[in-house]
């Protein structure tokens, strides 16, 4: 259907309605699939310790996803390009898988997967605050804002469990906050060495590097006669491979086509809240009134940040 005039501008098709409408619901998915690893991480850590959940889920997602690559023509040129890539490539494996996800699971063993989703939800903000040291990027008026209003709300979220003084909780959250650090390091380094190179090749070997570096770990750290191979850790694993580090990615990939990097990016502040209604919803999580206050200034921030160009 061709568009009308309408005054000076253009009216809206019904085809740009529809689209707008995908994209929105896209974006509510790809939030609620995000948010939901941790979800699946939690029961997961009743039929095996992280490391070794996490090895598993690293090791079949980079071997199914470079099995796919084969087809792939223009990923080709990466495999001769000299050890840059691959050097990239192990790095990123390092930050956004053994120490995100490595010190993100482990925490979830005393911390609920609501608060530790709430708390990695701050990555963007804490990105752009690295950006502007490395990158030269700009820290606008409005993004320092939005980081101080998410402080704001992680404080409130954080200060009730740091006052009881439970070791393993403050460990816990210790724990999240570094991987936070970790996972706006990995974004760092990927928008400043590795823009140019597939998205898809990046997630198929860091995903594999991070299984291989993260198995001595397991075997030293972790009790392999813990891992218990039933239905709950195998359909963990399928739903983190499949869902999460292959689907998730993918769908991220469409809205940024469809969107662009900049829109799609406005959706990570769905997470804090989306954390919190799954973990409810499916771990019966009930959120303590400060996360339900915090969880508002936190999502707040996070949009400014991200708008904040």
């Amino acid at each position: 259907m061709s568009a009308t005039s309408y005054g000076n501008g253009m009216k809206p098709t019904v085809t740009d309605s529809r689209q707008a409408l995908m994209i929105a619901a896209a974006g509510v998915l790809f939030s609620a699939l995000w948010s939901s690893a941790f979800i699946a991480g939690k029961v997961g850590l009743d039929a095996a310790p992280p490391f070794y959940l996490l090895t598993a889920r690293f090791l079949v997602g980079g071997i199914l996803m470079i099995s796919a690559s084969v087809v792939i023509t223009s990923w080709r040129p990466y495999y001769t390009d000299g050890w840059r890539p691959w050097l990239l490539v192990l790095l990123l494996g390092l930050l956004n898988n053994v120490f995100y996800l490595g010190m993100s699971f482990y925490a979830l063993q005393s911390l609920p997967a609501g608060l530790v989703v709430l708390i990695v939800s701050t990555a963007p903000i804490v990105t752009a605050v690295m950006a502007y040291f490395i990158l030269g990027e700009s820290l606008t008026v409005q993004k320092i804002i939005g980081l101080l209003v998410s402080l704001a709300g992680v404080g409130i979220i954080m200060y009730p469990r740091i006052d009881r003084g439970d070791f393993s909780e403050i460990l816990g959250i210790m724990l999240v906050s570094m991987s936070t650090l970790a996972l706006a390091s990995g974004t760092v380094v990927y928008k400043r060495y590795a823009a140019h190179i597939p998205a898809l090749w990046v997630n198929a070997w860091s995903t594999l590097f991070g299984g291989l570096m993260l198995l001595p770990v397991a075997l030293t750290l972790e009790d392999i006669t813990a891992v218990k191979w039933n239905a709950t850790l195998l359909e963990t694993i399928g739903y983190l491979v499949f869902v999460v580090s292959i689907g998730a990615m993918l769908l991220w990939l469409w809205l940024i086509r469809m969107a662009g990097a900049s829109k799609a990016s406005t959706l990570h502040f769905l997470n804090p809240p989306l954390g919190l209604f799954l973990a409810w919803l499916l771990l019966d999580e009930v959120p303590a009134w400060n996360e339900l206050l915090g969880v508002f200034p936190v999502s707040l921030g996070v949009l400014l940040v991200v708008r904040g160009k």
